[in-house]
Order: structure tokens, then C-alpha cells, then sequence
């Protein structure tokens, strides 16, 4: 198995049967010749993609008619249909947590792997609509596309926001919420999306085990001690997951109505919160998740 690529690693090519020196070396020959082919097809896109970086500015632009973002796509053979704008952190500081990189990115550097990231993009995206955008690089995909998979395979270890499918004139509010993703990205270690930029498995999952235990263990801790068995905790989580429905409670529990007031009351009064208050609700549903979420 021989790399294949000069500058960039391009890909891999297999040698079946090289034992013998004479077909090592036309073996090396081969790799070379090829590496040296698909360099100069990089090359020989630039053009193409330089005019690609021109139309993604346009449909980025603030103001753009819906006939005129129509035109673009099919400028370059997409058809009008929802769009994802994605941008990728390349910057000195920006590696993923947990990820090791081989070597410290200079910024030199880092302009370089934006440009090598975004020609990969440009080349593995329908369209290729990928640009670089100071240390960072901004693309649109069809909605549909795997996007993760794309991210995966040619951007591993960089923070990426990838903003809501939106109709293609309003592709610059998409790359607005994808870029103020990156951050986020970066606490979590993976892309993320917009559909989970607010939801609570992302929150608690930005926190480590023990802060989350510590956190269900204060807010829970007159429950357990109160009631070991685990009755009143089971209560709460089913109650709270009906939306305090004091019916449905009972049914799924098999408990009388009364029951399951009597118990809400009972915790209400050991953990001092009010239960018909939505931000004592939160609190204590928070608490199960990170319970929940640190494997307790």
C-alpha cells in the first residue's frame, strides 16, 4: 500500500505481486507518476474553483433575491433546493479537544491547510461551493448531504458549525449561525449542528462527569436521602416528562393520582422548590439528565 500525493496526501494506491526488485521499482515509477497526475489535476481546477468562490460570495451576500440565488446554483449545476452552509476553524489554536495533532500549526501553516481543505471540499461537495474565509472555511451543501462524513474524512480534528437547511437566497443567515457555532464545537470535540445548538444533551454534554455528578448530586441529595429506594426520583422523571400531567403519571406508574400528587408535594418541600414554577421544573430535570449523563 503506497500513499499517493505530492504536497497533500491524495490517496492510496495497492501493488499486488511486487516481490520482485524489477517490479518494486516500476512500482515506485507508478506511484510517482500518478502522484505527480493528480497534482496537476489540483492544478488544473484552480480556475474552476476560483469561479466557485466567486458564486458562494454572491449567494452569501445580505441582500439576495431568490430568482438570483436560483441563477447561481445552476450557474454550477445545483438545483434550487434547500442549502447548509458549514464553516471549519483552521487556526493555530483550534484543534479539537482530545485530538493530537502531528505538529504545531503555524499560521503560515494554517493558510495553507484552509486552502488544501477547501480544494478537498470544493472537490467532494455537489457543486464544490467552498471557500476560504480568513482562518476559517466557509462551504454550502445540499440539504441531504452527509455532511459529517465529509467533515470527517477531510477537515478530522477542526471545530465545524453546520448552520440549518435554509432556502438558497437565505444562505448568509445559515453560514451566520454556523460560524457562531465553532466555539461550541470546540468544547464539545465534534461538529455541530444547528438543530442541537440548544438542546440539553449538547449542554451537558460541554460538562465533565464529575461537575455533572456534583451538580445532580446537590440538587438530588434530599431525595436520596430521603428516600433510598429511588421511588420519589422515578416519580419526579416520569412526571416531569408528561409535563407534570397528573394522569398520565398515574397510568404509567400504576399508582393512584393521589399517590403521585402526595409524592410531587413531598419533593417539592424536601428540595425546597416550588413545582409549579417552570425554573424549579428545569432545575430538577436538569439534574436527572446529568445524573443520567455522568453514568450514575
Amino acid at each position: 500500500m503506497q500513499p499517493l500525493g505530492a504536497a497533500r496526501l491524495r490517496g492510496f494506491v495497492l501493488l499486488v505481486g511486487a516481490s520482485s526488485a524489477e517490479s518494486r521499482l516500476l512500482g515506485s515509477v507508478l506511484v510517482s507518476l500518478l502522484s505527480v497526475e493528480l497534482e496537476r489535476r489540483h492544478l488544473a481546477d484552480e480556475p474552476r474553483r476560483r469561479h466557485r468562490t466567486a458564486v458562494l460570495a454572491r449567494l452569501f451576500s445580505a441582500e439576495i433575491s431568490a430568482s438570483r440565488a436560483d441563477a447561481l446554483l445552476a450557474s454550477v449545476n445545483l438545483p434550487a433546493r434547500p442549502l447548509r452552509a458549514v464553516a471549519v476553524r483552521i487556526a493555530t489554536d483550534t484543534a479539537l479537544a482530545g485530538v493530537r495533532r502531528p505538529e504545531a500549526t503555524t499560521p503560515s501553516r494554517a493558510a495553507g491547510e484552509a486552502a488544501e481543505v477547501a480544494a478537498d471540499l470544493a472537490l467532494a461537495i455537489p457543486g464544490g461551493l467552498a471557500r476560504v474565509a480568513g482562518d476559517s472555511v466557509e462551504a454550502v451543501v445540499p440539504d441531504g448531504t452527509d455532511t459529517l462524513a465529509l467533515l470527517a474524512r477531510f477537515a478530522p480534528g477542526r471545530p465545524a458549525g453546520i448552520g440549518p437547511p435554509v432556502a438558497p437566497q437565505h444562505a448568509a443567515l445559515s453560514l451566520r449561525q454556523a460560524v457562531a457555532l465553532l466555539p461550541v464545537s470546540k468544547e464539545a470535540g465534534r461538529p455541530v449542528t444547528a438543530t442541537e445548538a440548544g438542546s440539553v444533551r449538547l449542554l451537558l454534554s460541554l460538562g465533565s462527569p464529575a461537575l455533572l455528578a456534583s451538580f445532580a448530586d446537590t440538587t438530588l441529595a434530599p431525595l436520596d436521602a430521603a428516600d433510598p429506594s429511588g421511588e420519589l426520583l422515578e416519580t419526579l422523571r416520569v412526571w416531569l416528562e408528561t409535563n407534570g400531567s397528573w394522569a398520565e403519571t398515574s397510568a404509567l406508574l400504576g399508582l393512584h393520582r393521589h399517590t403521585v400528587q402526595n409524592r410531587i408535594a413531598k419533593i417539592g418541600k424536601l428540595t425546597g422548590r416550588r413545582m409549579d414554577r417552570a425554573e424549579d421544573r428545569v432545575d430538577l430535570w436538569l439534574a436527572l439528565r446529568a445524573r443520567e449523563a455522568a453514568g450514575q
